[in-house]
């Protein structure tokens, strides 16, 4: 635990911010939310949160799950607290997606699954996204892998996409 320490230490982190980012870890979602710091500060830059976003979508539309998944992760501190289990559920989407072209078919499905738990209750429009398509086509991949008619080769040449609005 020391070397954890002294990391964060480094950083900048007082020993009580690194005591409440220890305990939001190990506690329920809400203390994570509530206790994420940054220079001692809660973030809510809205134009961060769409930069990130806007670059997480080019990472996932390209087929870069793994970093679509780190910038939407680099977003959580700008992320407003009405979209945090939003971000979460597109996380794990990323997440989800980067284990099946690993061929991880189980671990992919468990956690697309998650995702779909999180990001159901938003609206077709949050975040300025298409959230209905990505919903239907998570959705469609879960079943397939469910039933075990996941087409590898179908997902590669018709991969999910994360679309503006606009």
């Amino acid at each position: 635990m020391a070397g954890v320490k002294s990391e964060l230490q480094l950083r900048g982190h007082t020993a009580a911010s690194t005591r409440l980012q220890l305990l939001s870890v190990r506690k329920e979602p809400a203390l994570s939310r509530r206790f994420r710091f940054r220079d001692g500060k809660r973030m809510k830059n809205r134009s961060a949160f769409h930069d990130h976003l806007i670059a997480a979508a080019r990472e996932f539309n390209s087929g870069r799950y793994f970093e679509a998944h780190e910038a939407l992760e680099e977003g959580l501190d700008d992320t407003p607290d009405e979209l945090w289990e939003l971000s979460l559920g597109l996380i794990q989407i990323a997440v989800g997606y980067h284990k099946l072209t690993q061929q991880l078919w189980v671990g992919g499905r468990r956690m697309l699954e998650r995702a779909l738990a999180k990001v159901e209750p938003f609206a077709d429009d949050s975040a300025g996204l298409k959230l209905r398509l990505l919903r239907r086509r998570v959705a469609a991949d879960i079943e397939a892998l469910r039933d075990k008619r996941f087409d590898a080769d179908a997902f590669k040449r018709d991969p999910p996409r994360l679309q503006p609005l606009r």
